[in-house]
C-alpha cells in the first residue's frame, strides 16, 4: 500500500511539474566542450542550423569526429551550473529625522 502511495505522489508531482514548468533555457555545455559559440549549431535558439542537425544525428559529436578517438574526459565539459542572487539594501531618511534601513537577500535561480 505504501509503495502505491509513493508511486501516485511521484506521478502527481511529475504531472504538476509538466504543467507548471516555464520555458526551458539551454546551458552551453557543448559550446564549452568544443570551445565554440552557440551560433555554431543554432540560427536563432532553439532552432538548429545544418551543422546542429548533423551534430544531433551524430550522437552529439561533430560529424568529422566519428570513428576517431574520443577527447579525454573532462568533468567541466559536461557539468554546468548557474546561480543568480540579488542583495537589496535601502536606506530612507523620513522628515522626522530617523533613518529606516532594510536589506534583503534573494536567490532567484539555482540550476545544475
Amino acid at each position: 500500500m505504501a509503495r502505491r502511495f509513493v508511486f501516485l505522489v511521484c506521478c502527481s508531482l511529475a504531472v504538476a511539474v509538466l504543467f507548471v514548468a516555464d520555458e526551458s533555457q539551454a546551458m552551453p555545455n557543448f559550446a564549452r566542450k568544443y570551445d565554440a559559440t552557440c551560433d555554431m549549431c543554432h540560427t536563432v535558439i532553439p532552432k538548429l542550423n545544418k551543422l546542429g542537425y548533423e551534430f544531433r544525428l551524430s550522437g552529439y559529436r561533430l560529424p568529422d569526429e566519428i570513428g576517431k578517438d574520443e577527447k579525454p574526459f573532462k568533468l567541466e565539459d559536461f557539468f554546468a551550473a548557474r546561480f543568480q542572487a540579488q542583495y537589496k539594501w535601502n536606506q530612507t531618511k523620513p522628515a522626522t529625522g530617523s533613518k529606516a534601513t532594510s536589506s534583503q537577500f534573494e536567490i532567484n535561480e539555482l540550476t545544475l
